[in-house]
């Protein structure tokens, strides 16, 4: 390897903001260790996929709790009859174990749903999620034009050019 002699210039020309060539060397030699470094994450993705997850639960147990209570009104029970909460049927023993289910979850979605604003959105993945939770607490029958702004979001987020 030879080398250069004092105060000969490089044989290279400079770019034009002046980095020398082992600058440039140097900083691309970083430049593919800092990509492969894991990112910080999104805290809004975390966040916004346990609420959706709680919702889910949420709808799920709704489900099972009208499935339940149309068996029972059709075998002829009532809830306000007293005479049918002595039977021994498991329904309505399954209809308070769920209301309570329910109860919990709310309690949960309500707690985060109150932190989400504060939480910041640092991709576009944490910014379509906050959206969808969104979507889900705004109620389309009561606030359609609202509903429809937050979905007209999401879909902006998804083009490919964001």
């Amino acid at each position: 390897m030879s080398r250069r002699r004092i105060g000969v210039e490089d044989a290279l020309p400079r770019t034009s903001s002046n980095f020398s060539r082992r600058q440039l060397v140097v900083g691309a030699a970083l430049g593919s260790t800092i990509s492969k470094l894991p990112s910080l994450p999104d805290p809004a993705v975390g966040a916004c996929k346990s609420w959706l997850e709680l919702e889910d639960q949420y709808t799920a147990l709704i489900d099972i709790w009208q499935m339940t209570e149309t068996r029972l009104i059709r075998a002829g029970y009532w809830r306000d009859h007293p005479e049918h909460t002595s039977m021994n049927i498991s329904e309505p023993r399954e209809l308070e174990e769920i209301d309570r289910r329910l109860h919990m979850l709310e309690k949960k979605k309500q707690q985060l749903l109150l932190a989400l604003p504060e939480i910041p959105a640092t991709t576009n993945r944490g910014i379509a999620l906050k959206l969808d939770v969104l979507a889900k607490v705004i109620n389309p029958d009561e606030n359609q034009t609202t509903h429809d702004l937050a979905m007209s979001i999401r879909r902006n987020l998804a083009l490919p050019n964001f």
